[in-house]
């Protein structure tokens, strides 16, 4: 807070791109301060374990939020949002994962007219302060809450307002909120309908089945983050940058992802040499449209076994969980709680997720039973399995049954029986018994 009001006269003097820059100089300022005080800071970031952080402010809704009543906290909250990438990160990575900070990668990165290189620091082994030891974690809540900061890390209960809280913070747009390229989905959804062989289609008739093209673009869609909104962890940022220009000299050792591509596949090769740097917000949506591009190609029918789309798919799927707050070793849960034909939880576990999925059909429960749980746990066994106990029912079945299918005259076995009211033909010398049905097919 003191900082800002010695900063206040001179904020006509604000660089012209500051609305631009300001989360990723935010960021940058914490990790310093998180390597410079790394003891006490540290501690206090690990104290609060998994709960919300929240910038509890009185008129700034973009790196707080506003109390606009008893129990709700509403605004952006990007102080507190970037707190708690900055406690994942220290969780994942430990204090000499901050011994050097880097300086971010803009124009005029200086401090008094000298440019800011880059910061190292001695660091101290940190030592996870619990919520009973009270004494320096108190003193260290009520010093920050001079300052406007709000930081929830006493061992009470937690209050109403903390789960309200929740509902009510911002976070980073997904990609489908910003476009989605649905033209080239459609393409491969259209297509989709005339393939047989490997298809769930084949398993069981659904009604209304959900084209696997468009469920499997709309949940990475879904699940993974824009990269270019200023709210996007920048843990995801390397992630997904890292995925790319993998994926990219993919394409060259790979003619079936080449195949799979075509036109499209010229933005990725680019990369090999002009590389994503997710450290500059220039690349950031250069980005965002490959990760387009990429949904849209993994929507074919090919990419949805190819080795290279399934890893990097998997890597942004965990990216953007874990970097959203995910434990590492816990994947994102996709929950469809009317599955039917099993379309969505399918894909959802193609991508790296994990799938909860139920149905008030039995049949529905059935199929995404044997989808989701017995062809990946049993594979060709349960096919054989399948073969075998079949064939075992219709021996016995014809054992049974057989005579009540006698042969025709020519050595035909009937299959099925066609019941319907008859009349006697009243013609002369006739008398033949006529069904009243329109047509003798099945």
């Amino acid at each position: 807070m003191t900082a800002k009001m010695v900063s206040k006269p001179y904020r006509d003097q604000s660089r012209s791109d500051w609305m631009q820059i300001r989360v990723s100089v935010m960021r940058w300022v914490l990790r310093v301060k998180l390597a410079t005080h790394i003891r006490k800071f540290g501690g206090l970031l690990l104290a609060t374990a998994r709960k919300s952080i929240v910038e509890d402010s009185r008129r700034d809704d973009f790196w707080g939020a506003i109390r606009t009543g008893q129990d709700q906290l509403v605004g952006r909250n990007a102080l507190g949002r970037l707190l708690m990438e900055l406690r994942e990160e220290f969780k994942k990575h430990g204090s000499e994962f901050f011994a050097n900070v880097e300086p971010l990668i803009i124009d005029d990165f200086k401090l008094f007219d000298e440019p800011i290189e880059r910061v190292i620091v001695q660091t101290e082994r940190v030592q996870i302060v619990h919520a009973s030891d009270l004494t320096e974690l108190d003193m260290l809540c009520d010093s920050s809450a001079q300052d406007g900061s709000s930081f929830e890390s006493s061992s009470r209960e937690p209050a109403q307002n903390e789960s309200d809280s929740k509902l009510n913070m911002r976070y980073p747009k997904r990609l489908i909120e910003v476009d989605l390229p649905i033209r080239r989905i459609s393409a491969h959804a259209r297509r989709e309908k005339s393939i047989r062989h490997g298809h769930i289609s084949t398993l069981h008739i659904w009604w209304a089945r959900r084209p696997l093209a468009a469920c499997r673009a709309v949940l990475c869609a879904s699940l993974w983050p824009d990269p270019v909104d200023e709210l996007c962890p920048q843990a995801f940022r390397d992630a997904a940058a890292k995925a790319v220009n993998e994926f990219s000299r993919a394409i060259r050792k790979s003619e079936a992802v080449q195949k799979i591509m075509g036109e499209y596949s010229g933005g990725f090769i680019a990369l090999e040499t002009k590389p994503i740097d997710s450290n500059n917000p220039e690349h950031w949506n250069t980005l965002r449209y490959l990760l387009f591009d990429f949904i849209a190609d993994f929507a074919s029918w090919e990419a949805s076994t190819e080795p290279h789309f399934l890893k990097t798919a998997r890597a942004l799927t965990q990216a953007a969980h874990e970097a959203l707050g995910g434990e590492s070793d816990t994947r994102p849960l996709v929950v469809d709680p009317f599955a039917g034909g099993g379309s969505i939880p399918l894909e959802a576990l193609r991508i790296g997720a994990d799938a909860f999925a139920s149905d008030l059909n039995p049949v529905a429960v059935l199929l995404n039973k044997v989808v989701l749980e017995y062809i990946p746990k049993y594979g060709k066994r349960l096919a054989d399995a399948v073969r075998k106990y079949g064939q075992e029912i219709k021996e016995q079945a014809e054992k049974e049954l057989g005579k009540f299918y006698p042969k025709d005259p020519d050595g035909a076995t009937p299959i099925a029986y066609l019941w319907a009211r008859t009349i006697t033909c009243e013609g002369p010398g006739c008398g033949v018994e006529v069904p009243l049905m329109r047509s003798l097919w099945l």
